[in-house]
């Protein structure tokens, strides 16, 4: 079971839960998400739960509850909501500031309003339908593992500015992701390319960006590094989206299947949940520190977004050939 972050659930402001025959929705901030009962359990048994997630009381007392009505599904939904970002903490800490948990969770509120207002690029949708250019993709492929690279040697001074509990965190953190460019080395590697091609090959201008920003924060601001891995890392659903879209492309085996180690380890590692995990370790964050990370979070969204339009751009002009090299003198810039 995945770890519950926190102590007295309560359901996020804004959540509405509708109900259906079988099962029931809840929608928030324009995502809907679906809930079924298991098992013996009833859509009313369910609601009756929602209701109970007032943030007055602790998952043991809930969980006591519903154990004397019959429903033993508690800490499975309680979990389930959690993972979707439904949830918030109860619990009142009497601080200016916040503390690192809550910080974090108004954090993933405001990334999900981002996300909605910059949208969608031409190049996610075509991708997730299947509809993308092959050598587009393939050159995606280039993109990740420059940022992949960067990222894992971005890890080291971002350990050597954590203490305590967070520095032992980073450095399991470290150890998951060990050299994972070089799974994504011989993916691109089963397309016919040398690795001295892929090592030697150029990143697009905002791939670049994005690699150098990440070296900034993890040598002089841990709270934006930290919490700039949670849109890296993204989630478990992510992760098994771009597996299952791959599929859709006519790549090589080895292609998807050094892909998908690298994505299984993130799943097994839940590094979708890495940046609580740091977060959860950090008592108090002063207003002036949340402001600076909120800024630093929504450029970093931004270069995301222009990296992937930035990318397509490239690709309509006449010749972008790949991979990209100084001796490449006509592709496209």
């Amino acid at each position: 079971m995945s770890r519950i972050y926190v102590q007295k659930p309560k359901l996020r402001e804004g959540c509405e839960v509708i109900y259906k025959n079988d099962y029931l929705i809840i929608t928030y901030r324009g995502d809907q998400f679906e809930l079924y009962p298991q098992e013996e359990s009833s859509c009313d048994e369910i609601a009756t739960l929602l209701n109970l997630l007032d943030g007055t009381k602790t998952i043991e007392e809930l969980v006591t509850l519903n154990q004397a009505k019959g429903f033993m599904n508690t800490l499975k939904l309680i979990e389930v909501l959690d993972e979707n970002c439904l949830l918030r903490e109860g619990k009142k800490v009497e601080i200016k500031g916040k503390t690192g948990l809550e910080f974090i969770m108004d954090l993933e509120d405001l990334h999900r309003i981002w996300e909605r207002s910059l949208g969608e690029t031409t190049l996610s949708k075509l991708f997730y339908k299947g509809e993308a250019p092959l050598e587009m993709v393939i050159g995606w492929g280039f993109e990740y593992y420059h940022i992949t690279k960067r990222a894992h040697d971005c890890i080291t001074p971002a350990i050597a500015k954590a203490h305590g509990a967070l520095r032992e965190q980073m450095l399991e953190f470290f150890h998951e992701e060990y050299r994972h460019d070089k799974l994504l080395l011989k993916s691109l590697t089963s397309l016919g390319y040398s690795e001295q091609e892929i090592i030697n090959s150029i990143p697009h201008a905002y791939t670049a960006a994005i690699s150098n920003a990440l070296a900034k924060w993890a040598h002089t601001d841990l709270l934006t590094f930290m919490a700039v891995l949670f849109i890296m890392e993204g989630t478990n659903l992510d992760g098994q989206e771009y597996m299952d879209t791959l599929a859709l492309y006519d790549l090589p085996d080895d292609f998807i299947r050094y892909q998908g180690v690298h994505s299984d380890i993130n799943i097994q590692g839940d590094h979708g949940n890495v940046t609580r995990d740091f977060f959860a370790l950090v008592d108090y964050i002063s207003p002036e520190e949340q402001l600076r990370v909120k800024k630093n979070i929504l450029m970093f969204e931004q270069l995301r977004i222009r990296q992937e339009e930035t990318f397509w751009e490239s690709f309509q002009k006449e010749k972008n050939e790949i991979p990209r090299l100084l001796l490449n003198t006509n592709q496209a810039i």
